[in-house]
Parts: C-alpha cells; structure tokens; sequence
C-alpha cells in the first residue's frame, strides 16, 4: 500500500492518498471547526488550535475496519487531553472513509463536533451526549434518517427511559444501536432549543458532580429526569420537520402517553 502524503491546512493534517480528496476534506474541515467552535463558545473568531488534528482519508471502511478495529463505520474520533495540563490536548484524530457518500455533509461534521467536544469537556464524555451532539450536527438526509428511525421505536412503544440512556457506557447491539443514536440526536437537539449550547455544556459538568437531577435544575429548570423525560416524549420526540406524524398519533389516542418498564426501555407511545 502507498504511503501516507500529507494535505496541510491551518488546523488539520490530512494524510492520504488522493491529493485531490484531501483538499476538499481538509478545506472542508477548516470551515466546519470555525462554524462549530463559533456555536460551542460563543467566539466569533475561534483561535487555532496548538496542535493540528490529524484525520486519515482511509481509502473505505474495510480499511477503517483495519486501522481501527470493530465494526466497519464510516468515521471515528480520539482526543487525548493531558492528565496533567489541565485543557491541554495532546493528540486529536479523526479516521474517515473516502468511499463514504455522505463524508462532506454527515460524517465530518460529527467527527469535528466529536473533537470539539473532546476538547471543551475532556475526560469521559457521557455516551449519549457526545453522540446526540455529534448526530445533531449532521445535514444532508440523517436527520430524516433519524426521525424515521424514532418513529418506529416511540410507534413500538420501545423508546429509551432518559435514566437509562444517560446511564450508558457502551453502544446497544442490533436495532438498537440506531435507536440509541436517533433518541441522542432528538434529545440534543430538544436541550439545545431549551437552552444554548453552552447549556448543554453546563449540564454536562454538572451532571458529572451532581448528578442529572441537580444538574438539569440548575441549568434549564426542570425538576429532573422525569420532567425532561415528559418534555422531550411531547416535543423532542415528534415536534421537529423531520416527522410532524407524531401529533396526528397523539390526537387519534385516547389513552394518551403510558409509561412502563421493561430491559431499561420507555414503553410509551399513543
């Protein structure tokens, strides 16, 4: 195989293979961290970063598959913040499949939110976050993808209690694993309408020390989990363009929202 050739740009690194590729990732990323930095802080001139990121242009999943391990996937992000320097990176990288039809519009942006978050929250970011953050930062088709994926779990009944998908530590299996991205997705985005993105921020931290109940009520004002639960099962779970469905079904119920428990899943739905 080739060796690795280097696309540079102010931020990133881009090692690759196709000199042509790479420009347009690497220019593209240079885009998508300002816009991204801008939202997440607030700074309307983001400074550069110390140390550049490295994203590999890897020429498809198979080769994902190699370099990284696990399961084929169209990308994936490691930040490394020092121990001992407080908001001191040490490495960024992000490996991306150039055979993937949706790099431009769908996976660079979640791997750059991935980095952005990794740099601004460090350590151990909570699963669900981190991938609901990186999910709503998506464009092109994912965020119908997601609401339809939603729509088949809220219709089923089968939809995440928020303890439960807070809770998480790693990705569900099967069917699942989608879910568990489309509920992350929806309940970023609900978050973020309630508050700013430095809310989102807040509660994170928040939620480390304090837990998600002290947390949610001294960030957004609501009493818990339980009310942001209700909350997100009227708005966040229906109320977006991408699937207005969900208030046709609630007007055809006359049983209304039910909650039960079953495996850590919400059994609620019209």
């Amino acid at each position: 195989m080739a060796p690795w050739l280097i696309y540079w740009t102010p931020n990133f690194r881009v090692l690759h293979r196709d000199a042509r590729a790479a420009q347009v990732v690497g220019l593209r990323a240079e885009r998508l961290r300002d816009q991204l930095l801008q939202r997440w802080t607030g700074e309307s001139y983001p400074a550069p970063w110390l140390k550049r990121a490295d994203i590999y242009l890897l020429s498809g999943t198979d080769e994902m598959n190699d370099q990284t391990g696990g399961e084929p996937k169209a990308g994936s992000t490691l930040v490394r913040p020092s121990q001992l320097y407080r908001g001191r990176i040490l490495s960024r990288r992000v490996n991306l499949a150039q055979d993937d039809g949706q790099l431009l519009e769908a996976t660079l942006p979640h791997e750059i939110t991935h980095v952005i978050l990794g740099d601004l929250l460090g350590g151990q970011i909570p699963l669900w976050a981190n991938e609901g953050a990186a999910a709503a930062a998506e464009t092109g088709d994912k965020q119908d993808y997601y609401g339809q994926v939603l729509r088949r779990f809220v219709l089923r009944r089968q939809t995440y209690r928020l303890a439960d998908l807070f809770a998480m530590q790693g990705y569900p299996d099967g069917p699942f694993n989608a879910l568990f991205y489309a509920q992350s997705c929806s309940l970023a985005r609900l978050l973020l309408r309630l508050g700013s993105y430095a809310d989102f921020l807040a509660l994170v931290r928040h939620a480390r020390v304090s837990g998600y109940d002290e947390a949610l009520e001294r960030v957004y004002g609501l009493a818990g989990v339980t009310v942001l639960q209700r909350r997100w099962l009227v708005t966040g779970a229906g109320r977006t363009k991408s699937y207005p469905w969900y208030f046709e079904e609630l007007k055809r119920s006359r049983r209304g929202w039910i909650g039960g428990q079953m495996d850590g899943l919400c059994l609620a739905g019209p």
